[in-house]
């Protein structure tokens, strides 16, 4: 579900400096306690996005009181908010007390294609945070947090809360469109002609796709909701005679005789079995010579590799009910299905890999 830039790693990194400086000042404490204390930094960024600060000083720097104002806060408690957010280089505190934007800060700026923005709001709203507390329970009866908290799964629960899927289709959207351009570099879709994009969300690939190659024909394939959502996009970018939409559900019938079918972080949403279903609707529903491009993460299963996957991992347990898969776990469901891997490219992004296979 969820990817990293290396902007947000960085942020990451030097809270990992951080911790360790505070070790080898405070030798007696043990490390645990720091990397526990991580929860308190993403609650930080998570309430000043929310409170849009970083929106605030985009134009001018500002005195706390000025902030506390504006964002109808206590000044007391902005201030330690913001004391704390400085001390990991997230805003920057003058000597006249003026509080500026940085680098980091500036890319918690409240944006419909910023992908970081969005999917803080998204991890930390109370839906998702409540869910959390049932995570011993997840690991028990391996049923997902998320169902375990709301009594209902992740995708039924977001059809029902419109608002709640829009946020989230907003957050997917935005991390879609920061990683479609690495992916076209990576991978050649000019020789297909119909491509179908089976769970594409808003079109966010599918659409920088037929931009790209303008003489490539799409179909997005989603839910009634996403569908909506991605019409306006298709409309903007004037892509009605190129890309038709489709609802639907891709346990039942798909689009048929596509030359090839992207499955972009689908999969990793669902048990193997449910894997093994959609990957069946797949094969049979493209052309005779036709393409799966199956654009996922590949969890290298060594100790210290993949660290950052195998915790988007635990996040597909706790939200979904999913999981993310090493390459022969891949290759093991492909074959299943009647599918042979033709080829795998990497990219620079941690859990984007491009597996191509066609029918056997």
């Amino acid at each position: 579900m969820f990817s990293m830039p290396n902007r947000l790693r960085s942020t990451i990194e030097k809270f990992r400096d951080w911790i360790t400086l505070k070790i080898l000042k405070e030798p007696t404490t043990q490390p645990i306690y720091w990397t526990l204390s991580s929860v308190y930094l993403f609650r930080a960024i998570y309430t000043c996005t929310e409170l849009k600060i970083a929106d605030l000083l985009y134009f001018k720097p500002m005195r706390i009181d000025q902030l506390s104002t504006k964002t109808k806060t206590d000044a007391k408690s902005l201030d330690r908010l913001m004391r704390a957010l400085t001390s990991f280089d997230i805003f920057k505190l003058s000597q006249d007390g003026y509080y500026e934007n940085t680098p980091l800060s500036l890319q918690l700026l409240n944006s419909n294609e910023n992908p970081i923005s969005n999917w803080v709001l998204f991890s930390g709203n109370s839906e998702n945070w409540n869910a959390y507390a049932n995570s011993t329970k997840c690991i028990k009866t391996g049923v997902s947090a998320f169902e375990t908290t709301h009594k209902i799964s992740f995708y039924d629960f977001m059809e029902k809360n419109r608002s709640y899927g829009e946020q989230f289709r907003s957050g997917m959207n935005a991390w879609s469109h920061w990683q479609s351009t690495q992916i076209i570099n990576a991978y050649d879709f000019s020789r297909f002609r119909r491509i179908v994009d089976i769970g594409g969300g808003r079109g966010a690939l599918l659409t920088k796709i037929l931009t790209t190659y303008p003489n490539t024909h799409g179909e997005l394939f989603d839910s009634q909701q996403a569908i909506e959502l991605a019409t306006a996009s298709i409309n903007t970018l004037k892509l009605n005679d190129r890309c038709s939409l489709q609802s639907g559900d891709f346990f039942s019938d798909l689009p048929t005789n596509g030359d090839a079918y992207i499955l972009k972080h689908v999969l990793r949403d669902w048990s193997d079995a449910e894997c093994l279903a959609i990957l069946k609707r797949c094969r049979k529903a493209m052309a005779k010579n036709g393409r799966l491009i199956l654009i996922e993460g590949v969890i290298d299963s060594a100790k210290n590799h993949s660290r950052l996957q195998k915790l988007i991992d635990l996040e597909q347990l706790f939200w979904l009910g999913g999981k993310m898969r090493t390459l022969t776990e891949w290759k093991t469901l492909l074959n299943r299905c009647d599918f042979s891997v033709s080829s795998i490219t990497g990219t620079t992004i941690a859990d984007v890999t491009i597996i191509e296979a066609y029918p056997s």
